[in-house]
C-alpha cells in the first residue's frame, strides 16, 4: 500500500490557498455598491400651460456627469397639442459646438416637426475644452414651445449615445450608465370671461346724490354681442341713464330703450358689433347711471346674461355681483297729509322749508276738533275755528326773528283731523316751539305731536307749560321709531310746549371676513374691529350668518357654513346709549377641496405621476402603478397604512391623502428545471455596474479557479487510493 508523503499534504494545502488568493483577488474586483448613476431629464419635468396659445421652455438637463464626451437624444411629443418652435443654446452645450448634431446646427434644424421630435446630440468637445470635457449638472438644450390644443401629453425621452471622453493621451470613449426621465404637458381651458361691476362697492353718502356703475367684461375671446339684466332695489335707486362703453365701436347696434323697466327694478342692455369686429381682451360694455332715493344698501345682480362669438355661438362666463350702501340722507321734506271727512281740506299749503343743516327728523302736529261726551273726548264734526302756530328756530337767541310759521289761521266747518309732516333738518341740537293761540273757549281740543327719528338716533326732551298739565320728559328714538306725545290734553290758549331733539350719533357697524371664498365646513372669521363707536362705547356685536344658525356675539367669531350656497352675513353694533347700527354683507361658500400626494419607489412611476394634486370633496381618483424592467409592482401604502397591490386604485377624496407606491426588484429565474435564457448584459449592469466584457472576464478566471480546484481534489483522492 502506498501512502501518501506528507509533500503531496503540503501541495494539495498550498494549491488550496492558491485558489482562496483567486477568489479573493475576484471577489475585490467587483465593487459592493456602485456609484449613484448620472441623470438625463426635463426640468421642468410636469408643465400645466394656462391655456391653448401660451408659450413655454422645457430643458433637457443631465446631472451627476463625469468627462460628458458626447450625447444625442430625441424629445417626442404630441403634435396636435403642442408645437416645437425653436432651441436654444446652453452653457454645456457652448461647450461642444464644434461638433453639434445637426449639423449644420440652427435652433430649428433639430425639429423634425412631422414626426414630433426634436433631436440633438454632439460628437465631441471643442478643442479648448478637448483635456477636460464637462463634469457635474446643468442643462443640455432649452426647447421652446407653444401650445396649441387643451389636453396632456407626455414629452418622452430617449438617449441614443451618452459616452464619457476618457484622460488624455488615450481618449478612450466608454458609455455612460445612467437613468432617464420623460415629463409630462398639461394644457388646460383658458379662463372663462368674466362680466363684473366696476366699483363692485360704492357708498353714495346721502340720498339724492348720483353715481355711475360700469359693466366690464375682462377676459373675452371673439365677442360679437351680448346682454345682460342688471337688477337693483328700486325703493333705494332709480337709474337715470346709459351709456355704450369702449368694447362697442362704431356702428354697433343697441337694444333700444334700456331703461324701460327701471319701474320694475332692472335695466336691460345689450349689443350687436359690427360684423369683422367682434371684441377680445377687457373692457366697458356699458355704464350706468343711478340716483340714490334714500338710506339703505342693496346688490346690484346680474342676471340673464349672454355672450356671443363671432361664430355665433354661446359660451360659457362668470358673472360678479356688486353692492351699494346709501349712507342716511341730508335732507328730505314730506307734505302734509290731510284726513278729511267730508270735503276737501285746501291743498294748496305746503309746509315751508326750515333753512337749517343736517339730517333728517320729521315732527308732526296733529290737530283734533272734538267734543266732551259722556266723560270722555270724541271727535265731533261742528265748525270751528282753530289758530294753531308752530315755530322752528335754529336760532333762539333772537326769539324775535328767523321763525317759521308752519301753520295758522285755518278755518274750515267740516274737518275733523289734520297730519302736518316736516324734516327738520339739523346736525346740532333742534329747538321746537308749539304755541296754541286762540280758539273757541267751548271747546278744549286735544294736541299732540308725533316724532319719528328716519335714519339717525336722537334724545328727545319734552316740556309743556301747560294750564291744566306742566309735564317733562326724555325719552331716545332709534333710527326709524316714532313716538305719539300728547302735549295739550285740553288746551287752553297760550299753552306753550318745547321740544329739544338732540342728535344722537350712532355707532357705525363695519366688519371684514375671511377667506373671501370659504369652502364648506371651512372655518370663516369675521372681524367687527373696524366698527366706531362715534362718541359712545360699543357693548354689543351681534351676527346674523344667515344660514338660520343661532345668533353669535363678539367683536371677533368664527363660523362655519354646513352647505353651498349666497349668504347674507349682518352685524348689529349697539353702544351703551342703545343706539344701534347693521351692515350686511354677502359670502359665497363653495366646495371643499383636499390634496392628494403621490410618491413612488425606485423601480417603478405612477399614473398621475408622483406629484400633489387638489381634488374637490367627494372626488374619486384612480391611480395606476407601472414598473420599469426588471421590477414588479409590490402593493400600495395610503397615509402609511399597506391597503394591498390592486390596479388601478381608487382614492375617494373626503381628507387630505398620501398615496405610496411600493416597487421591487424581480426575483431571480428558477434553478434546474428548465433553462430561461439570460440577459447577461442586463444582470451585470444591475448586479455589479461592470461592463458585460469586465463581468464574463471576471468570472472566467472564478471558473478556471474553482476547475483547477475540482482537479486537484480528484488526483489527491487518487493518491489516497493508490497509497492504501
Amino acid at each position: 500500500m502506498r501512502k501518501c508523503s506528507p509533500m503531496s499534504g503540503k501541495k494539495t494545502l498550498c494549491m488550496s490557498h492558491i485558489l482562496l488568493l483567486i477568489v479573493s483577488i475576484t471577489l475585490v474586483s467587483i465593487p459592493s455598491v456602485h456609484a449613484q448613476l448620472p441623470i438625463v431629464s426635463l426640468n421642468p419635468m410636469a408643465i400645466t400651460v394656462p391655456a391653448p396659445g401660451h408659450n413655454f421652455t422645457v430643458d433637457v438637463t443631465i446631472t451627476n456627469v463625469s468627462r460628458l464626451g458626447d450625447w444625442q437624444f430625441t424629445l417626442t411629443y404630441n403634435t396636435t397639442l403642442l408645437d416645437a418652435v425653436s432651441c436654444s443654446l446652453t452653457s454645456i452645450s457652448n461647450m461642444y459646438t464644434e461638433s453639434l448634431l445637426p449639423s449644420p446646427w440652427t435652433p430649428t434644424k433639430g425639429i423634425k416637426e412631422a414626426e414630433g421630435k426634436v433631436v440633438f446630440g454632439a460628437g465631441y468637445p471643442n478643442a479648448v475644452y478637448y483635456d477636460s470635457p464637462f463634469n457635474g449638472s446643468g442643462s443640455l438644450l432649452t426647447i421652446n414651445f407653444t401650445a396649441i390644443e387643451m389636453g396632456n401629453c407626455t414629452l418622452d425621452l430617449t438617449v441614443l449615445a451618452l459616452d464619457s471622453l476618457g484622460p488624455p493621451p488615450d481618449y478612450d470613449i466608454d458609455p455612460i450608465e445612467h437613468t432617464t426621465l420623460d415629463g409630462e404637458v398639461t394644457v388646460i381651458p383658458p379662463p372663462l370671461p368674466v362680466i363684473s361691476l366696476n366699483p363692485s362697492e360704492y357708498t353714495a353718502p346721502s340720498p339724492g346724490e348720483s353715481f355711475t356703475i360700469d359693466v366690464n367684461i375682462t377676459d373675452v375671446v371673439s365677442l360679437q354681442s351680448y346682454e345682460f339684466k342688471l337688477w337693483f332695489d328700486n325703493t333705494l335707486l332709480n337709474a337715470t341713464d346709459i351709456i355704450s362703453g369702449a368694447v362697442n365701436p362704431s356702428g354697433t347696434m343697441f337694444i333700444p330703450n334700456p331703461l324701460q323697466n327701471v319701474s320694475d327694478g332692472f335695466v336691460w342692455a345689450g349689443a350687436s358689433l359690427p360684423v369683422g369686429q367682434a371684441f377680445t381682451g377687457s373692457g366697458i360694455l356699458m355704464t350706468v347711471s343711478f340716483t340714490a332715493l334714500t338710506a339703505g344698501n342693496c346688490t346690484l345682480h346680474l342676471n340673464e346674461t349672454i355672450l356671443v362669438d363671432s361664430t355665433e355661438v354661446e359660451f360659457d362666463h362668470l358673472t360678479l355681483d356688486g353692492f351699494v350702501t346709501v349712507m342716511s340722507k341730508i335732507g328730505e321734506f314730506h307734505t302734509h297729509h290731510i284726513n278729511d271727512a267730508t270735503d276737501d281740506f285746501p291743498n294748496d299749503y305746503m309746509p315751508m322749508v326750515i333753512p337749517l343743516n343736517g339730517r333728517s327728523i320729521t315732527i308732526a302736529p296733529v290737530i283734533a276738533c272734538t267734543a266732551f261726551e259722556d266723560d270722555v273726548f270724541v271727535s265731533y264734526h261742528y265748525p270751528c275755528k282753530l289758530a294753531q302756530t308752530l315755530f322752528a328756530d335754529d336760532d333762539w337767541t333772537d326769539r324775535d326773528a328767523n321763525y317759521t310759521y308752519i301753520f295758522e289761521d285755518w278755518t274750515d266747518y267740516d274737518w275733523n283731523d289734520i297730519v302736518v309732516s316736516l324734516y327738520v333738518v339739523t346736525n346740532d341740537i333742534i329747538d321746537v316751539e308749539i304755541h296754541l293761540e286762540s280758539r273757541e273757549a267751548a271747546w278744549k281740543n286735544p294736541f299732540s305731536i308725533e316724532i319719528t327719528s328716519v335714519d339717525m338716533a336722537v334724545e328727545v326732551k319734552v316740556y309743556w307749560n301747560s294750564t291744566d298739565y306742566p309735564e317733562e320728559h326724555t325719552l331716545k328714538l332709534n333710527p326709524g321709531e316714532t313716538v305719539d306725545i300728547e302735549l295739550f290734553a285740553e288746551s287752553n290758549p297760550c299753552d306753550t310746549a318745547f321740544i329739544t331733539i338732540i342728535p344722537l350719533i350712532i355707532p357705525v357697524a363695519s366688519f371684514v371676513y375671511s377667506p373671501p371664498y370659504p369652502r364648506v365646513c371651512e372655518n370663516v372669521t369675521f372681524n367687527a374691529s373696524a366698527s366706531t363707536p362715534n362718541g359712545g362705547c360699543i357693548v354689543s356685536y351681534e351676527w346674523d350668518f344667515g344660514d338660520a344658525s343661532p345668533h353669535e356675539f363678539g367683536m371677533v367669531v368664527t363660523h362655519h357654513y354646513t352647505a353651498l350656497g349666497t349668504y347674507n352675513v349682518t352685524l348689529n353694533v349697539t353702544d351703551n346709549m342703545g343706539v344701534w347700527d347693521t351692515e350686511t354683507k354677502t359670502i359665497t361658500v363653495t366646495s371643499r377641496t383636499y390634496m392628494l400626494i403621490i410618491t413612488a419607489t425606485v423601480g417603478g412611476t405612477t399614473v398621475p405621476i408622483p406629484g400633489s394634486y387638489s381634488y374637490d370633496e367627494g372626488t374619486i381618483v384612480s391611480v395606476t402603478a407601472t414598473p420599469e424592467a426588471n421590477h414588479v409592482f409590490d402593493h400600495w401604502k395610503l397615509d402609511g397604512d399597506n391597503v394591498g397591490s390592486v390596479i388601478p386604485i381608487s382614492v375617494t377624496m373626503d381628507r387630505d391623502y398620501t398615496l405610496h407606491a411600493v416597487f421591487k426588484e424581480a426575483p431571480s429565474p428558477p434553478v434546474g428545471g428548465h433553462a430561461s435564457p439570460i440577459d447577461k448584459s442586463r444582470v451585470l449592469d444591475l448586479k455589479t455596474g461592470l461592463t458585460p466584457e469586465i463581468g464574463l472576464v471576471s468570472i472566467s478566471i472564478l471558473l478556471a479557479a474553482m476547475a483547477v480546484t475540482i482537479i486537484l481534489i480528484r488526483r489527491r483522492n487518487k493518491i489516497l487510493r493508490w497509497g492504501r
